[in-house]
Formats: C-alpha cells, structure tokens, sequence
C-alpha cells in the first residue's frame, strides 16, 4: 500500500482535467500556505471506466439524489483510490460551468444549419443552438434544480462525517472565463489552454491569486448569495463571470491573517 495523504484533506470536485490543469497547483501551493499539513485533491465523476462530466445536469441527478451520488460517483471513488479516510476530509469545494443553465427557454434554438454529431450545442451571449433543443431545455432545468440545492447547502456528508462546502462557477464556462473562448473544439486544446493559464504566473500562486479577485468580470462587492442571484439574471449564465474570487479572498485572508 502506497503512502497515505497528509490529515488535512481539501477536495475539489470538478467536471473535467481543464480545472485540474489550470487550478490545481495554485490551490494547493495556497492552501499550504494556510496549513502545512494541507493536501488538495481534484476529483471528478467515475462510473464504468469513464472519467469527467457534469453531475448537475446527468440524467437522473436530482436535488434529493445529488449529495449521494456525488459521493458514489465522484468523492467515493477518490478516496478509495488515494487511501484517504473521511475523517480526515476538512472541505469539500465544487467548481461548475454554468453553461447557460439559466437563461429562458425561448433562448434555447435550433441552429440555422444542423451542428455536426461531435459538437452539437454552441453558446453565445444571448442564446444556445442546438440540434437537440427539448434536450437542452431538460438539461437546463435538472441542472438549475440540483445548483440551487447545492446552493443552500454549508455543509455535506462523506460517509458518517459531516463536512464544509461551498459552491462556485465558471460563466458561461471555464475556457469562457480564463481564455474567452466558449466554444472551444477539442477536449485537448481545452486541457492545453489550461495548463498554459498557469504557466503565465511563473509558477506564483499568489499572483494567480490576485488574477481571479481583480478581474473586471467577478463578483466584486458582492456576498456569496448574491454572486449567486446575480447569474440566474437574465443571460448572465451565458457571459463572462464569476464568483470563484470569493473563495481566493478567503485564502488571502487566512495566509495574511
């Protein structure tokens, strides 16, 4: 049996390898800072041998199911794989996209020319296309329903152990917020962007850091509840913005104390 992790677990769950790439160095060197005994993990959904994808919007996810299934598909299977004990999870953070979820469904159209079967759904500022648009709209509405549960939530359980939580999102999504680009093709040209997002800190947290609290498109001034009345707004679920500076000014708080 491998070494066993340090007694300070974070968890972030996650819905592909993006976040990891662009996120994960800098929210564990942070976290160290705040407690040498800190470890960050990045997990995503597992079932059958495939990895990654929204829980929020999955066919059969619904607010009372939700924290169940996150621990079956994605914090379960993490901590059997890394030889973690739940007591020893301190927090659990979800980062999601947003894709749009909350804009009305007469926003939800067909496109003028039928999108090709590898990617059919394109976003923009005031309107999704796709080939399937009664899909869309269905997604749309289990994912608005299992975020507003986990919005109301502080708290969730791993196994028996009852843990912190809290939520945050990327508009419309990840690539949307860190490299201006919603529709990127590829899987690969996402997961390649992300790992050069870090890359331009020069390998300092701190100033990557920094890049999340001061951009013009966060939730500046702003509580947690109200970044989050702010993006069910109108088309605010397709554009630009974020909430994730929240959770970077705490960090900063602590490490400055």
């Amino acid at each position: 049996m491998g070494k066993r992790p340090k007694k300070q677990i974070v968890l972030f769950l996650v819905e592909g390898l993006s976040e990891r790439n662009a996120l994960w160095t800098i929210m564990s060197e942070l976290y160290e800072k705040i407690d040498e005994n800190a470890e960050v993990f990045f997990c995503q959904m597992e079932e059958d041998g495939v990895v990654g994808g929204d829980i929020t919007s999955r066919n059969g996810v619904t607010p009372e199911k939700i924290e169940m299934l996150m621990h079956k598909l994605v914090v379960g299977p993490l901590l059997d794989k890394e030889n973690i004990y739940p007591k020893d999870v301190t927090e659990i953070i979800q980062i999601v996209d947003l894709d749009g979820a909350y804009i009305p469904d007469e926003n939800v159209v067909f496109p003028s020319e039928p999108l090709s079967e590898e990617h059919p759904v394109m976003y923009y500022a005031d309107r999704i296309e796709a080939n399937n648009v009664q899909g869309i709209r269905n997604r749309n509405l289990r994912k608005r329903a299992n975020i507003d549960y986990l919005c109301s939530r502080k708290e969730i359980k791993v196994k028996t152990k009852t843990v912190p939580y809290s939520v945050y999102y990327m508009s419309c999504n990840l690539d949307t917020f860190l490299h201006r680009e919603t529709n990127i093709p590829t899987g690969r040209e996402k997961c390649d962007k992300a790992a050069q997002f870090y890359s331009q800190f020069d390998g300092d947290a701190m100033l990557a850091a920094k890049f999340f609290i001061n951009d013009q498109d966060v939730a500046h001034g702003r509580t947690y509840e109200e970044s989050w009345a702010y993006i069910r707004q109108g088309y605010n679920s397709l554009r630009r913005f974020s909430n994730i500076n929240l959770l970077f000014e705490k960090l900063l708080t602590m490490i400055n104390g």
